[in-house]
């Protein structure tokens, strides 16, 4: 199990290295604006936030809709707008499939920022919190849930190297490529729960579960489904024999 721990953390290095960790969408205008987490580290939040109805948990591009339709993304400029004003921005402009729901949702995001965290999201972790803490301060945010708070705790560490206390309450998230590949490597059988899996990897690494979410990503979605490409374009040869390796020991 230790191999297994050094293979993730091989794995990850690798990622940073070929910077391909979190590229959230292909479209490079809004990999720009959630990339820039200096400049606007609410647009994570937001994508977060809002009500996608999507498998990943995440509505990527609302923030660039947002921006373009105001004209910034400065949370100056977004407080400044009425609630009545921000759900006519989102209708106008049809930002997410249900507008008013979600205007609503990230007027109060920018009401719980500004009164709680001095008008900058990242007050929210910059304190260097516990994992559990992190994970309490983002589902006091109404459209988060536990698995889109576990998400982005994964995206804020691992994409964004935001420093934590300790990491134990970060674990996988729930994906159908991170089960395929702990599936196809035998860590679990058909009938596991994602409860099963997160018990799996906290026993893996008790210090930090989530260690293993992009390695078993990876490999559940580029070398179990026997795609040619490996993930977001990591071409590194070491990392492709990794796979095998790890892939021959459990199978």
């Amino acid at each position: 199990m230790n191999k297994l721990l050094n293979m993730a953390n091989y794995f990850n290095k690798i990622e940073e290295k070929e910077k391909a960790y979190g590229v959230f969408s292909y479209d490079k205008n809004i990999e720009k604006v959630l990339s820039n987490f200096q400049e606007f580290p609410h647009a994570i939040l937001i994508s977060f936030i809002v009500d996608d109805e999507t498998d990943s948990g995440m509505a990527e591009e609302t923030p660039l809709l947002i921006k373009n339709a105001l004209g910034n993304l400065e949370i100056d400029e977004m407080s400044k707008l009425q609630l009545s004003d921000l759900v006519k921005l989102f209708v106008e402009n049809n930002i997410t499939n249900e507008p008013e729901k979600n205007a609503n949702l990230i007027f109060e995001m920018l009401s719980k920022i500004n009164s709680k965290y001095n008008g900058k999201a990242n007050n929210i972790w910059n304190d260097t919190p516990s994992s559990q803490e992190l994970k309490r301060r983002l589902l006091e945010f109404k459209g988060m849930n536990a698995r889109k708070a576990n998400l982005l705790a994964l995206v804020l560490v691992n994409k964004f190297k935001v420093k934590l206390s300790e990491y134990a309450s970060i674990n996988i998230s729930n994906d159908k490529n991170v089960r395929k590949a702990m599936l196809e490597m035998k860590l679990i059988d058909e009938d596991s729960s994602y409860d099963d899996m997160k018990k799996i990897c906290s026993t893996l690494n008790v210090n930090y579960p989530g260690v293993f979410d992009s390695f078993f990503w990876s490999i559940g979605e580029y070398f179990f489904n026997s795609k040619p490409d490996f993930k977001f374009g990591i071409k590194d040869e070491d990392f492709i024999n990794s796979c095998l390796m790890i892939s021959l020991k459990y199978i």
